[in-house]
C-alpha cells in the first residue's frame, strides 16, 4: 500500500509541476513547435517516467525538469530580443517557390520533392502554380504560400 501511495503522490507532483511548466512556457511553445521545441519537448518526456517509477528522486526529477524548462525560456526571451540569436538558435522561412516556378534549392535543403509541392498547394486551395507570386517553409514546417494579385479571392474594394 506505502508503494502505490508513494506512487500516487509522485505522479501526481509531476504532472502538476509539468502543468505549471508549460503554463509558463506559453503557448507557442505548445502549438507552434520549432525543432527547438521538439527537442525540449523530448527531454522534457523522459524525465517525468523516472520520477513517477521512483528511479529519480522527486525532488531532483523536478529540480531537472524545472532546469531544462528555464533554459529554454531564456532561449525564447533571447530570440525574442534579438534577430541575430533567434537566427543562431533557430532557422528562418526557407522559400521553395517564386513567380510559380519551385526553387530547387530551397525544395533540396527541405527535403521536399516536387510531388510535396504540390500536395502542400492544395492544401492551400491552389490548382495551378501560375498563381503562386511566393511559397516557403516557415520555422514551423508549415507551407505559407502568397497568391499573385489575379488568384486572390474578390474583396469588396475590387467592386
Amino acid at each position: 500500500m506505502e508503494h502505490v501511495l508513494g506512487l500516487i503522490v509522485r505522479a501526481t507532483a509531476t504532472y502538476v509541476f509539468l502543468l505549471v511548466l508549460l503554463r509558463i512556457a506559453g503557448k507557442r511553445t505548445v502549438s507552434e513547435g520549432t525543432p527547438f521545441d521538439f527537442v525540449v519537448a523530448l527531454v522534457l518526456g523522459d524525465f517525468p517516467d523516472d520520477v513517477i517509477w521512483g528511479e529519480v528522486p522527486v525532488a531532483q526529477g523536478l529540480v531537472a525538469l524545472g532546469t531544462v524548462m528555464t533554459v529554454h525560456l531564456c532561449v525564447v526571451y533571447a530570440s525574442y530580443l534579438s534577430v541575430r540569436f533567434d537566427r543562431l538558435v533557430g532557422s528562418g522561412s526557407t522559400p521553395i517557390m517564386k513567380a510559380g516556378r519551385s526553387l530547387a534549392e530551397g525544395l533540396r535543403r527541405e527535403r521536399m520533392n516536387e510531388g510535396d509541392l504540390d500536395v502542400q498547394l492544395r492544401h492551400h486551395g491552389c490548382d495551378d502554380r501560375g498563381d503562386v507570386h511566393e511559397a516557403s517553409i516557415e520555422p514551423t514546417g508549415e507551407v505559407a504560400m502568397l497568391p499573385t494579385a489575379g488568384a486572390r479571392p474578390a474583396r469588396r474594394r475590387d467592386l
